[in-house]
């Protein structure tokens, strides 16, 4: 769930945005796909992230990092495509 509270979001939002448009301007300077960028950023900081202690290093942590993976697609499917898909249809017409 994306849904932190507003204080959490100020510690990440700024660096979001720095990489956002690092990764953005890169691919645009270089006329590629975002899409291998996003994969490295996002591996390589949950995989950073879960190098610190305190992050559990067994079966059941590398689960709940997967399960998170899942909750983000979901949720990305949902909050943007979805209303995508719903403008095609009105435009086009149902399958």
């Amino acid at each position: 769930m994306p849904y932190i509270i507003p204080k959490r979001r100020e510690e990440y939002d700024g660096l979001i945005k720095e990489l956002a448009k690092k990764i953005a301007k890169l691919n645009v300077d270089n006329c590629t796909s975002l899409c291998g960028d996003w994969n490295y950023v996002i591996t390589k900081l949950i995989k950073e992230t879960h190098e610190y202690e305190g992050c559990q290093k067994s079966y059941m942590g590398y689960n709940e990092v997967i399960g998170m993976l899942e909750c983000c697609k979901l949720e990305y499917y949902r909050k943007q495509l979805v209303h995508y898909e719903e403008g095609k249809i009105k435009q086009n017409g149902e399958v």
